[in-house]
């Protein structure tokens, strides 16, 4: 997080604080993005609200300020007006001192994995879009959900890890996801259709199963 020049805004008679502005849209975070997305365009406190979740502060320490210590802050947020620019995916990242293992190749997953990736992807839970993070992004040195605690893993990511980074290796996995999962089916589809020993009935429900995933997969999966 980058300060501003150590902002002081007095806000009681004995009592100051620092406030740490963000300048970029590195510096929110997803947890962050998701709460900004809440705020709405006829809130007549949004801009209050938007500066309360950017920079971590209460609004009544907002409603305190000075006009100028005000308008000073807000033309650092000004980036908000722009989307993020993406990153570079790597197969390593590394997020308040955590390193990161990313598996950039849906290939490379376990069937844990991929068939996670897939329930939290058709299914509105909370937390989502680090829950599909924490599918392959895992800590390093480390086998998915193996030795570590995936509750606190998918809080990390969702309290951590940038918008940035969040639209920039998403975007990337599920390109490459797409491309994997719809070849895998296809390949499914066709060795269903060879298996003497199912019955037609069962062919037919296994299909449909195949064919349905097959369509949520092209349909898109989910947007941040």
């Amino acid at each position: 997080m980058t300060k501003l020049d150590d902002i002081i805004s007095r806000y009681s008679a004995n009592e100051k604080i620092t406030i740490s502005v963000p300048t970029s849209w590195q510096d929110i975070t997803l947890k962050q993005f998701e709460e900004l997305q809440k705020v709405s365009s006829d809130d007549i406190d949004g801009e209050n609200r938007i500066m309360s979740i950017l920079c971590n502060i209460d609004l009544d320490v907002i409603e305190s300020m000075s006009f100028l210590e005000f308008r000073n802050i807000q033309s650092k947020l000004s980036f908000i007006n722009e989307p993020p620019k993406p990153c570079i995916p790597a197969e390593k990242l590394i997020v308040n001192d955590r390193v990161i293992k990313v598996i950039l190749n849906p290939a490379q997953m376990t069937a844990a994995q991929f068939f996670d990736y897939q329930n939290y992807m058709s299914n509105d839970v909370d937390k989502k879009t680090a829950k599909l993070c924490s599918c392959f992004m895992i800590p390093d040195n480390y086998n998915y959900n193996d030795e570590y605690d995936s509750v606190e893993w998918i809080d990390f990511l969702h309290n951590n890890l940038s918008v940035v980074e969040v639209q920039s290796y998403t975007h990337f996995f599920m390109i490459t996801y797409k491309a994997f999962a719809e070849s895998f089916l296809q390949y499914s589809i066709k060795e269903v259709k060879k298996m003497k020993h199912l019955t037609k009935e069962e062919k037919k429900v296994i299909m449909k199963g195949l064919k349905e995933t097959k369509h949520l997969i092209k349909s898109g999966g989910f947007s941040l």
